[in-house]
């Protein structure tokens, strides 16, 4: 292996209720970082690496703290990225989709990837590789269906399909947090608005997530499909979304259960 890298992006959540207070959520996507242009189906670079930078920065709305930063003559600050490009793509994508006002995004994570196991790379002299972290401090994203909340469990999922062939070629992302507005009471699928809703935000969400340096040979982002070895990869060029929605039993996991009962005579 040449320790080809990428980074992984993931949102983390929780809802308002006070009922789901222990519960989260999270979301991921895989990003090909390229100095020069991306193509439609490539090898993932092995030409740049993480190097110590302290991060730490307060914003409007939000914080982000870090220890790292991609080496390289026209380098990345994993901090700009999230401040100017995530964070705007995460709060609309929140909006934009089937969700409901009590599903919440909280914090925004970035790790630098090696293959062969994609895990996170630590910048020397650190021992462990770890996030640039962003966090919410105020106006925090939420859907915008209305109020109410489908059982944590119930996800609708967003397949993402590229060019390159195979089960390589092919990921999702399950959406959390559903409106129950948004649920078609006669089939008990999602309704064909709420459908047209989730593919919109999640396509506007993966175009949003693009960076381009307007240098040539700057960094260059893009949402690929990726897996291990984590050496190639397939940057994402179409959405699917289903009418029938999934289970994501982790997304359960803390719920207090109150119970009934009464003894049988």
């Amino acid at each position: 292996m040449a320790n080809e890298k990428h980074l992984l992006l993931t949102a983390i959540g929780d809802y308002t209720a006070a009922s789901m207070a222990e519960e989260t959520w999270a979301v991921t996507v895989r990003l090909a970082l390229v100095f020069g242009p991306i193509d439609p189906v490539g090898t993932l670079p092995s030409n740049w690496e993480p190097v110590a930078q302290a991060i730490n920065r307060t914003e409007t709305n939000w914080t982000i703290t870090g220890n790292w930063k991609v080496s390289f003559p026209n380098g990345l600050n994993p901090d700009d990225y999230l401040n100017d490009t995530a964070a705007p793509a995460f709060a609309t994508w929140a909006g934009a989709g089937p969700l409901s006002n009590q599903t919440r995004i909280r914090e925004l994570k970035l790790f630098p990837c090696v293959s062969p196991l994609g895990k996170s790379v630590p910048a020397p002299p650190y021992s462990q590789g770890s996030p640039c972290l962003l966090t919410w401090t105020s106006n925090y994203p939420v859907g915008s269906t209305g109020s109410g909340l489908l059982p944590p469990q119930i996800a609708l999922a967003a397949s993402h399909r590229t060019q390159q062939i195979g089960r390589r070629g092919r990921g999702r992302m399950f959406m959390p947090g559903i409106n129950p507005n948004q649920l078609d009471s006669t089939t008990g699928e999602i309704t064909s608005a709420g459908q047209t809703r989730a593919l919109n935000g999640q396509v506007a969400l993966l175009e949003a997530l693009k960076y381009d340096s307007a240098d040539p040979l700057g960094p260059h982002i893009a949402p690929v499909i990726t897996g291990k070895p984590f050496t190639n990869y397939g940057v994402i060029n179409t959405v699917r979304v289903g009418s029938v929605f999934d289970t994501q039993r982790r997304r359960r996991r803390s719920v207090t259960e109150n119970y009934i009962e009464k003894p049988v005579t």
